[in-house]
């Protein structure tokens, strides 16, 4: 297919603030069309690219315009984008660490790629210098750095944990009011601020990531909505549109 993806694992000290590593190369001048699904996870990624190309945001009709340099973003509905030859080296971070990286919350992220043109860790024009893992290596310096000098909120991130720590696709709003302690009005304080939407906009993505898992051309998709909390087939399929402009046998004809 001309292309590759891979995952990394982060240093064992960053695995509670980053998910993975990841890099994606496409080494052909051949037009290429891809989308991106969100998974509640901001990005903050290094582009390798011959040619400007444009992305656009299904839930707020966007665009951002990508070319060499360094990014970060925050999506919560599908992304497309069409590109030439491309070489990426990404993190999949948790976005209650934004603020803290770049002194701005999830908001200024939000279904938009932003880039970021000084570091105070390293220059940006130096990792298009650098070979896979000191570019790796830089980036996890630049986390280390600002979660030293800017330690995150306590009560923040231990009402995340205790949200993460839950089967949060089955939970209502409610429930996860209940079972944090705090009222449904601070829980979405707390949400809008620190991870850019509501508790139920949350548990939407969460549930719909749970069910890219088990979408299977062999799987009824009433099987799958009942395991995920729906009461009913119609609810799922809404909510799997509304994050990803497809229907569920959409993206599984997809993915073929």
């Amino acid at each position: 297919n001309n292309w590759t993806f891979k995952e990394y694992k982060p240093s064992s000290h960053l695995v509670k603030v980053i998910k993975n590593f990841w890099t994606f190369e496409y080494d052909k001048d051949e037009l290429r069309f891809d989308y991106f699904l969100p998974s509640g996870m901001a990005y903050l990624f290094f582009m390798k690219t011959d040619e400007e190309f444009s992305s656009s945001f299904l839930e707020s009709q966007g665009e951002s315009l990508i070319d060499d340099g360094l990014y970060a973003g925050y999506i919560n509905s599908r992304v497309e984008f069409a590109h030439k030859k491309i070489n990426v080296v990404g993190i999949a971070l948790y976005p209650v660490y934004l603020e803290i990286l770049f002194k701005d919350g999830p908001r200024r992220f939000m279904n938009r790629f932003s880039k970021i043109n000084e570091c105070d860790v390293f220059s940006v024009d130096e990792l298009s210098k650098m070979p896979l893992d000191k570019i790796m290596s830089a980036l996890e310096s630049f986390i280390g750095h600002h979660l030293k000098e800017n330690p995150i909120n306590s009560e923040v991130l231990q009402t995340y944990k205790r949200v993460k720590e839950i089967k949060e696709y089955k939970s209502s709003v409610e429930e996860l009011s209940h079972y944090t302690s705090y009222s449904t009005r601070q829980l979405n304080n707390l949400f809008n601020k620190n991870l850019g939407i509501s508790p139920k906009r949350f548990v939407q993505i969460v549930r719909f990531n749970h069910g890219l898992q088990l979408m299977d051309d062999k799987v009824q998709l009433s099987k799958i909505a009942q395991k995920l909390g729906y009461h009913d087939q119609a609810h799922f399929i809404k909510d799997v549109k509304k994050i990803s402009g497809m229907t569920p046998k959409e993206i599984v004809r997809s993915e073929d």
